[in-house]
Formats: structure tokens, sequence, C-alpha cells
């Protein structure tokens, strides 16, 4: 189990769509939320993300840090740069993102990173998930979440369902 996940709206969106929003819970000791990131899934629609954090059944919501310029520069999203700063002042967090850039910038500064479908490869990796990872991942693109068919493959080799 991993000690604390600092979560990005995209995760908590599409696994709330394919109803997996309670993977995370399984998999870490603690889960943040940024303030940024709330405000952001609240002001879309009244979803299963949503739903969980109004009703503050997923993670703890947490302001974050200001942002320095070392992330400023990059020029991501409001709720990836809050999630990249809380992670740097978090030891030992894992910031879960799907961004491509946020993740180049996580690497950038040494953050460990996992995203929406390495979530789910942990999860049934660590017997959490009986649903193949192959079926959530036709879930995810199904509920309009973009997976190419590298990490694919990649995922179905490090779940052992290839």
């Amino acid at each position: 189990m991993d000690d604390l996940w600092v979560v990005n709206a995209s995760p908590i969106i599409a696994l709330g769509k394919i109803g997996l929003l309670h993977l995370p819970a399984r998999l870490a000791r603690d889960i943040v939320v940024p303030a940024g990131v709330v405000r952001e899934i609240l002001a879309g629609p009244e979803d299963e993300a949503a739903t969980a954090l109004r009703g503050a059944t997923f993670g703890r919501v947490v302001a974050a840090p200001p942002l320095d310029a070392a992330i400023v520069r990059w020029d991501l999203g409001r709720g990836e740069s809050e999630v990249i700063a809380l992670a740097r002042q978090l030891p030992r967090s894992i910031a879960i993102v799907d961004d491509r850039a946020a993740r180049a910038c996580c690497n950038a500064f040494g953050i460990r990173t996992r995203g929406t479908v390495g979530v789910v490869v942990a999860a049934r990796c660590a017997g959490q998930l009986e649903l193949p990872v192959r079926t959530c991942i036709g879930r995810l693109r199904e509920a309009g979440f973009r997976v190419s068919m590298a990490l694919e493959s990649e995922a179905l080799i490090r779940a052992g369902e290839r």
C-alpha cells in the first residue's frame, strides 16, 4: 500500500465514470485532493466525482501551497500545478495525473507518478480489482477517456493479461 497520493481531476472523474472511484482508497493510506482540483470538478456536471467530493467520501481536501516560478513555467492547468506543488512538499507522495506535460513536470522534479490506467493496473495486481484490466480500459474508452494502444499493451503486460 502506498503512503500518500495527491490526485488530479482527470483520474477522479474517469474512475467515477466507470464505477471504480473506490480503488484509490484501497491502494493508498492517505489521499489528498488540492482545493483547485475540487473547484474544477465541482464546476462540472454532477457526477460520481462531484458527489464523492461534496460528500467528503474521496480523500481530504488540502489548500495547495503558492505556485513557485519553477512550476508556473510549465504552463500547466491549475489543478495539475497544485497537484505538483503539493507533491513537492509531501515526501514519498505519488502524483496521480494523466496529462503528459504534468507527468513530465513531475519527472523533472523527481515526483513519482501514476495515471488512471496505472491505478487500475495497481489495483488488479494487488488483488483489489476482479475485473480484467482490458475490460476497465474498454469502459474508460466508452466514457470518453483516451488510452493509446501502446499504453493499453503495457498495462496488459504489467497486469499479466498478455
